[in-house]
């Protein structure tokens, strides 16, 4: 297989891996949530209520970086910058591979869209409360859910200057370690088998803007993005 393709398959699988791993390890406990294409959840629950603070503070800027042990090797440096508003009611995330956007999610409040920067196209659906999955909430976890993913809450951890609770997760054949604060994740990473070889990623904050004006346009799809609704 051609390198651009192997770039191709990696990235899309590292992600979808990543995007499945966070829902399991922080979907508060709730044994009949499922994961939808586009990374929304579709617990009936979670349709019908939109929390009122999903975070603690009502507006940031949180730039991530992502370390994988896969991609290292190909060149290919993953980063993310989120932006939340309302204490996180609107959420945009952009994910850049190499400095160039290649993803674009949106929850504007009312509906959800996922863009794709190159190929200049987007999918447009019903707004959950889900939002791109940062919410960090480790008291949500109920006792059976902490038997069953055998979460252990460990000491805290300064990450970007803020002190972060910090718990671990372990199933099968994968392990996690997450880090939050103010409801907001700030680390995570995960060792997972695929096939033969283990893969680590880590994704950690890098900057932390806190309650600062966000503009309406980070809420909004481009306008050269065509997009077509689910």
């Amino acid at each position: 297989m051609e390198k651009a393709k192997i770039k191709s398959v990696l990235i899309i699988a590292i992600v979808l891996c990543v995007g499945f791993i966070l829902s399991c390890g922080k979907s508060g406990g709730r044994a009949n949530l499922t994961m939808s294409k586009n990374g929304a959840s579709t617990d009936a629950s979670a349709q019908s209520v939109s929390p009122v603070k999903k975070y603690d503070i009502k507006s940031g800027v949180i730039t991530y970086s992502m370390d994988n042990s896969m991609l290292a090797g190909l060149g290919i440096k993953l980063s993310s910058k989120v932006y939340f508003d309302d204490y996180g009611k609107k959420e945009s995330k952009e994910t850049y591979n190499n400095s160039e956007l290649s993803e674009k999610i949106i929850n504007d409040g009312a509906f959800f869209y996922q863009v794709n920067a190159k190929k200049k196209t987007g999918q447009k659906s019903k707004s959950y409360s889900n939002g791109t999955e940062m919410r960090f909430a480790p008291e949500d976890y109920r006792d059976q859910d902490i038997k069953n993913y055998n979460v252990k809450f460990l000491a805290n951890e300064t990450i970007c200057g803020k002190e972060c609770k910090v718990y671990s997760t372990e199933s099968k054949d994968t392990k996690a370690k997450y880090g939050g604060w103010n409801h907001i994740t700030l680390f995570m990473e995960v060792e997972q088998g695929v096939g033969k070889q283990q893969i680590k990623v880590v994704n950690k904050a890098t900057k932390i803007e806190e309650n600062v004006s966000i503009p309406a346009s980070v809420f909004e799809v481009p306008t050269n993005i065509t997009v077509t609704e689910k």
